[in-house]
C-alpha cells in the first residue's frame, strides 16, 4: 500500500480496511486472521488495534488484541 491516496485502519471485526482518501470508499478489506474462525473469540481480542506502514516499500503490519501481529507485503 505504498500509495499516499490510501489510508489503512483496523476494526473491531478483525479486519483491516484500505480507504481511498479522495472518495472515502473502501478499496480493500483484509482479514487479519486469514481463514481462521472468529466466532469463539471474545470481541475485545479480535480487534485490530494497530496498523503501521514502512515509508519505503510495500510492507506494513497489523496487530490485534490477542497479541497477533501480521506483516503484509
Amino acid at each position: 500500500m505504498a500509495n499516499d491516496g490510501v489510508v489503512l485502519s483496523g476494526s473491531e471485526n478483525g479486519r483491516v480496511y484500505a480507504w481511498d482518501v479522495l472518495s472515502g470508499k473502501v478499496v480493500q478489506r483484509l482479514d487479519h486472521y486469514g481463514a481462521g474462525d472468529l466466532a469463539g473469540m471474545r470481541s475485545s481480542r479480535k480487534v485490530v488495534s494497530a496498523v503501521a506502514a514502512r515509508k519505503k516499500g510495500d510492507q506494513w503490519a497489523s496487530a490485534s488484541g490477542d497479541g497477533t501481529i501480521v506483516v503484509w507485503s
